[in-house]
């Protein structure tokens, strides 16, 4: 009763975020990651610095990612993937909602995890995607709950219109080829929200 109460309060204290109350994402215990594969063979991982999420009592959970906030750990490739792939000056951010069963977090005691298979519908560059995933929640203690994919989930550049800028990419860095299917992993820790 008494959790249920302070969620109720916290959900009111944060409504104007536009964030739902209940879990708040810890971005800098979280992580999301994708590799890029060019000349047929030669695979790089890049993530993102800048996420945003929040997953509520009932459930909700939401993230954002701010895709100008892409890290490829060389300062020209970050720049031409905001400016011609992702665009960001009219697509800034991608969106991942999804819905978990609130009692699958009220189960999970400290200590313990438990897989779920879970729709993430992900909203990307104009376009949006129900994607099937594997993930793991891991209940660390009272104030922390870490959901992780189980498996890299394969996103297809065809699916958001991004295959003509990982084109714009592969023909200004002179590259034989760019492959348009990307495998992302994610580790996501959450807190209360207070």
């Amino acid at each position: 009763m008494f959790r249920k109460t302070m969620f109720s309060i916290c959900l009111l204290l944060f409504a104007s975020d536009g964030f739902a109350a209940g879990w708040g994402l810890d971005a800098k215990a979280s992580s999301l990651a994708f590799v890029s594969i060019k000349k047929s063979s030669v695979a790089e991982v890049h993530h993102f610095e800048r996420l945003r999420g929040s997953l509520s009592d009932k459930g909700q959970l939401r993230m954002e990612i701010a895709l100008g906030s892409v890290e490829t750990g060389i300062p020209i490739r970050n720049s031409r993937m905001t400016s011609m792939l992702f665009e960001v000056a009219k697509f800034p951010k991608a969106e991942i909602t999804a819905s978990v069963s609130p009692k699958i977090i009220e189960d999970l005691s400290i200590g313990r995890s438990v897989r779920s298979r879970q729709t993430l519908t992900m909203s990307l560059h104009g376009n949006q995607h129900d994607i099937e995933a594997d993930v793991l929640l891991i209940r660390l203690a009272d104030d922390s709950l870490v959901v992780t994919s189980v498996n890299p989930i394969v996103i297809n550049a065809s699916d958001y219109d991004l295959a003509e800028g990982i084109e714009r990419l592969r023909g200004i860095a002179k590259l034989p080829r760019i492959a348009t299917a990307v495998p992302v992993t994610f580790q996501l820790t959450f807190v209360p929200v207070h």
